[in-house]
């Protein structure tokens, strides 16, 4: 981009080129509707939010992202505990808002790929890694950029971040708000991507055929089977 790096025409650039790939791709995640993209700040360990309570639901804005490391770590089934309480989070320290989850295993540090990312860290030129936010389990999936999170870790440089999450543009009330409330504010909202239960239950057994290591039956059977599909989830 011909713009100094991290100045505001850099981050239009780049804002404007994921804008026009994710509209141009043939698999997007994009759905209708508004959209927002926007640079992300990371925050430390300690100032992540718990878990929002039931009553924020749709509506607001997205946490931020913390703990980069953990996009280095890709685990393709794991359970995670996580509660609305405060002294459960301290039970299950992962149960906090804004984690940031790899979709694939990472490159080795001597990958070629992430050499030259590194390069570009130490120039200055590392282009933004892009982000989309799941408001269910209140976290960030890395869509774009796994080499190049990586690259800045290994430098021990924070990458820069855009994120990407469906918006509401209007006050608009849910049956679950305060009704003292007088609605929400614009924020966050997430729609549901149809799916069939039967092509649901098959494209996991592909990949796990059988019950992984470490998993409860119970477990397993919350996810993969008939319980969650007959509550309507």
């Amino acid at each position: 981009m011909p713009h100094e790096s991290g100045s505001r025409s850099w981050w239009e650039s780049w804002t404007w080129h994921f804008a026009r790939e994710l509209e141009a791709a043939t698999a997007t995640v994009l759905h209708s509707g508004r959209w927002s993209l926007h640079p992300l700040r990371v925050v430390p360990e300690e100032r992540a939010q718990l878990n929002s309570p039931p009553g924020n639901g749709p509506g607001y804005p997205p946490a931020s992202p913390y703990a980069l490391e953990t996009a280095l770590r890709f685990d393709p089934f794991w359970v995670e505990r996580w509660s609305w309480s405060s002294s459960d989070a301290q039970l299950w320290p992962e149960a906090k808002m804004g984690a940031v989850l790899a979709l694939r295993e990472p490159s080795r540090p001597d990958a070629s790929r992430v050499k030259a990312w590194r390069k570009h860290v130490r120039d200055g030129t590392l282009p933004p890694a892009l982000l989309l936010y799941m408001e269910l389990p209140e976290k960030w999936l890395v869509v774009d950029g796994h080499d190049r999170i990586h690259a800045a870790l290994l430098e021990g440089a924070m990458p820069p971040l855009l994120g990407l999450w469906p918006v509401i543009t209007h006050p608009t009330r849910f049956e679950h708000d305060n009704p003292r409330s007088g609605g929400t504010s614009p924020g966050a909202i997430t729609r549901a991507w149809p799916i069939q239960k039967s092509d649901w239950q098959a494209s996991v057994l592909r990949s796990h055929p059988r019950r992984p290591d470490g998993v409860t039956a119970e477990d397993w059977e919350g996810f993969v089977g008939d319980w969650a599909w007959a509550r309507g989830n």
